[in-house]
């Protein structure tokens, strides 16, 4: 599995939030995640950081995005070389345990 395919898994798994609701909602057009599309190259993606000559994803900044759902960790476990990982604010419920070990 590729590093944009495991982005785009994530993708779906997460969903955005209002920030007047609780009620969770697919990512809209104001959404980080709009960005990510499959047809685009995900070093150009929004709040993913690649090296900038392997182009490996070394960092997803996800801060203050609002928002929520599962955190599978299959789907890190898909991005090997990732370095920085920030989910401050995002409403995730549970925060994988490999993730809590970095």
């Amino acid at each position: 599995i590729s590093e944009k395919t495991a982005l785009l898994q994530l993708k779906r798994d997460l969903s955005a939030a209002k920030p007047e609701s609780s009620i969770p909602l697919q990512p809209s057009s104001g959404s980080l995640l709009t960005s990510w599309k499959p047809n685009t190259d995900c070093c150009s993606w929004e709040s993913v950081n690649c090296h900038e000559v392997t182009k490996h994803v070394i960092g997803l900044n996800l801060r203050g995005h609002n928002l929520s759902g599962l955190v599978n960790s299959i789907k890190f476990l898909n991005l090997p070389y990732l370095e920085r990982l920030n989910l401050v604010n995002c409403n995730i419920g549970e925060i994988p345990s490999f993730v809590q070990k970095l």
